[in-house]
C-alpha cells in the first residue's frame, strides 16, 4: 500500500510540473458561521452599532473573486486587481477582501518547497514571509463538484497568532498540489476550501491556456519566517490598530 501511495505521489509530482493553468475562485462568507450568528448570537448583542456592523459582515458581504495561476510547479494567488483598487469604506467589503487574501501575493514553488506571502500593507513596508506546510488529514469522503470527483481533507493550521480550521475538497482529476492562499500540498487541486471565516469555490478552471502564463516571484521585501513576522506584528500592534 505504501509503495502504491509513493508511486501515486511521484506521478502527481510529474503532472504538477507539466501542467499549467488559471483558476478563478469566488470567495464568500463561511455560511456555517453566518447562520450561527443570525440564528443565535445576533439576539444577544445589545449595542446597535455593533449589531449593524455584524449584520453587514454576515448578511450583505459581497463575493470576492481571486485568481490562482500556475506553471511548471510555480504558482501565484491574489485578489483580482480591480477589487484591490476599489475605495470602499464598507467594513464588510474590507473584511471579505481580507479573508480572500487582501493585497498580498501568495507564491508557491513546489520544486523548491517554497510557500511565501508578500505582505506590504500592515506596517508600511514589505515582508516576504516563509510559511509552514499544512499537515492535512486525508479522508475517504468524496463528492462530485461539477465534473470533478473530489475528496475531503481537513487540517488545523496556525497562522501567526490565529488557529485556522480547514476543510478542503480536492480533485485527483487535476493532480496539482495547489490551492488558494497558502493552503497547498494535497494530491490534487483544491476545488472548494472552507476556513473559519470564508468559503472558496473554484468557478472557472482553464488548463493549458493558449496564452503563456508567466509567474514572477515576489522579490521586494525583507524575508522572514512566520514566527519572526508574528513577533514584528506584536511589537508594532499600536501602529496597526
Amino acid at each position: 500500500m505504501k509503495k502504491i501511495l509513493t508511486l501515486t505521489l511521484l506521478i502527481i509530482a510529474g503532472f504538477s510540473n507539466a501542467q499549467e493553468g488559471i483558476v478563478i475562485y469566488t470567495v464568500n462568507n463561511n455560511m456555517d458561521k453566518a447562520n450561527e450568528y443570525l440564528s443565535k448570537a445576533r439576539d444577544t448583542i445589545k449595542n446597535k452599532y455593533l449589531k449593524k456592523t455584524m449584520d453587514e459582515i454576515y448578511g450583505s458581504s459581497p463575493s470576492i473573486n481571486s485568481t490562482l495561476k500556475f506553471v511548471n510547479g510555480e504558482s501565484m494567488y491574489q485578489v483580482e486587481q480591480k477589487l484591490k483598487n476599489e475605495i470602499d469604506n464598507n467594513l464588510a467589503n474590507k473584511l471579505m477582501k481580507s479573508f480572500a487574501g487582501g493585497d498580498n501575493i501568495y507564491y508557491v514553488n513546489l520544486k523548491e518547497d517554497k510557500n511565501q506571502i508578500q505582505e506590504c500593507t500592515l506596517l508600511g513596508e514589505c515582508f516576504i514571509i516563509n510559511m509552514h506546510s499544512v499537515k492535512w488529514n486525508l479522508t475517504q469522503k468524496q463528492k462530485m463538484i461539477g465534473k470533478y470527483n473530489c475528496f475531503l481533507a481537513k487540517a488545523t493550521y496556525k497562522m501567526y497568532s490565529s488557529t485556522i480550521s480547514l476543510e478542503a475538497w480536492y480533485t485527483p482529476d487535476i493532480p496539482i498540489s495547489l490551492g488558494p492562499l497558502s493552503f497547498v500540498g494535497l494530491p490534487g487541486l483544491i476545488i472548494e476550501l472552507k476556513t473559519n471565516k470564508a468559503w472558496f469555490k473554484a468557478t472557472k478552471i482553464t488548463l493549458n491556456p493558449s496564452k503563456k502564463i508567466v509567474i514572477k516571484k515576489p522579490k521586494v521585501g525583507k524575508e522572514v519566517t512566520s514566527e519572526k513576522f508574528e513577533i514584528i506584528l506584536k511589537k508594532n500592534i499600536s501602529r496597526i490598530l
